[in-house]
């Protein structure tokens, strides 16, 4: 929150929160990147301890001066921090000493600890899809689970998934089997009487939309009229490309070519965004949420033709109260996806190796929504959070078999785990031995 007083004074305040316990040298530091980030255009002296759980920092700038203050209270939960920044024109926080002591008393750190929409600690159960058994997912127990395989021919496979809390108000969900795969227009179109928005079908039962390729960050605009059939009402609050996604693709696609002895006889390209949504709709028509949406296409062209789906869509919608519950249920859900390796080997003769090439990019797109959170408010804290681990020399990963969150020494790139629990870290993102380890996905990066 902001004030303003009479006479060009301005007071800033934040609350803040911290998983871990904070002493005042980490205290100091922390207020020292606050004010970095945002110090009001002032210079700022070293923070200092000014009292137990107080830091405070003095500014100064051209006609103004300033007073910073940190403020902590742990328990075993973490940590409480309020943060205070005061600026006014010179002599003006001296004189009004009285009255900025109230207004800063007025304001007090509650014990850290779980709010009522705060989540429990889930249970994860492995789920299986019912028609054909091509996939199974990592859910939380209790949770209403549906999904399939979307077969809307014998070639064209939509598999989708969608998870609600019991209390309904926490709504995950991956795929959409109302997304079709699409061609781009040929000049032969016109001959044809086709254009834009029609459908043309190939043969084998398969029907594809005629539309020209929408990047990710396209088509994340595009899929919103879907989300307000489902009755909510979205708004982008910010949204962004993730290249990093489209490179992690191309790594895929070289092992493929590996795998291939040589490279493959199409072009591909993908690209990857992610948007953060304000919605308004669910049951009743009147719950607010926040929302998130990944989306990544792909376009292949090879043997005179240009085609291109949506080859992953996952977000959420949950209040605010309960978006860090949505985003690990989701985090889990698309790390704990597995095709089953005897449904893909009837259907094309693909094997166990694909399977742990299509786990893999999971993994790698679960890594994109962790993330993908650098962005938002609660991510300050978790950066704050981060620079206090970094000072300790460790960092955080999640085992995606059991939910585990592990502290590990800094150091290597990439961590690894086996089914003995033991753990080994690489410089690169080659698995050790891809039949014993599985990757640990790091949290604070």
């Amino acid at each position: 929150m902001t004030a303003r007083g009479p006479g060009g004074e301005r007071l800033a305040i934040r609350g803040l929160f911290l998983d871990e316990a904070l002493d005042a040298p980490a205290a100091a530091a922390l207020l020292a990147a606050l004010l970095e980030e945002e110090g009001g255009g002032l210079a700022w002296a070293a923070p200092r301890r000014a009292a137990p759980g107080v830091v405070r920092a003095r500014g100064r700038g051209p006609g103004r001066e300033g007073l910073a203050l940190l403020t902590w209270r742990s328990s075993a939960a973490g940590t409480a921090l309020g943060y205070y920044r005061l600026s006014g024109p010179p002599g003006s926080l001296a004189g009004r000493r009285q009255t900025w002591a109230r207004i800063l008393a007025s304001f007090r750190l509650a014990p850290p600890g779980r709010s009522a929409g705060a989540s429990r600690a889930l249970r994860y159960l492995r789920w299986r899809e019912p028609e054909e058994g091509a996939f199974t997912l990592e859910v939380p127990e209790g949770w209403a689970v549906r999904g399939e395989v979307g077969r809307a021919s014998a070639v064209d496979l939509r598999p989708w998934s969608r998870l609600r809390s019991p209390d309904g108000a926490v709504e995950v969900f991956s795929g959409d089997p109302r997304i079709p795969p699409f061609r781009e227009p040929v000049p032969m179109d016109v001959v044809m009487g086709l254009g834009e928005g029609m459908w043309y079908s190939p043969g084998y039962g398969v029907r594809l939309m005629i539309r020209r390729y929408l990047p990710g960050t396209a088509f994340l605009q595009d899929y919103l009229p879907l989300l307000a059939a489902d009755g909510w009402r979205c708004v982008p609050s910010r949204q962004r490309a993730r290249p990093d996604v489209a490179e992690a693709q191309a790594r895929l696609r070289q092992r493929l070519q590996a795998q291939a002895g040589g490279p493959l006889p199409v072009g591909v390209r993908d690209d990857a965004g992610e948007a953060w949504l304000r919605c308004q709709g669910g049951a009743g028509g009147g719950r607010a949420a926040r929302g998130y949406l990944f989306v990544q296409t792909r376009l292949t062209q090879g043997f005179g033709l240009s085609q291109w789906q949506v080859v992953a869509l996952l977000g959420y919608l949950a209040p605010a109260s309960r978006e860090e519950e949505a985003r690990e249920v989701l985090a889990r859900l698309v790390a704990g996806t597995r095709p089953d390796p005897r449904w893909l080997a009837m259907q094309s003769g693909t094997t166990a190796a694909t399977a742990r090439i299509v786990a893999e990019t999971n993994r790698a797109i679960a890594r994109s929504i962790g993330a993908a959170y650098a962005g938002t408010q609660a991510a300050q804290d978790r950066a704050m959070a981060r620079g206090a681990r970094g000072r300790r020399g460790v960092e955080r990963v999640l085992d995606p078999r059991t939910g585990q969150v592990r502290e590990l020494a800094s150091g290597p790139d990439y961590w690894w785990i086996d089914a003995q629990g033991r753990i080994a870290g690489t410089r690169t993102p080659a698995n050790p031995d891809g039949l014993r380890f599985e990757e640990l996905i790091p949290l604070d990066r």
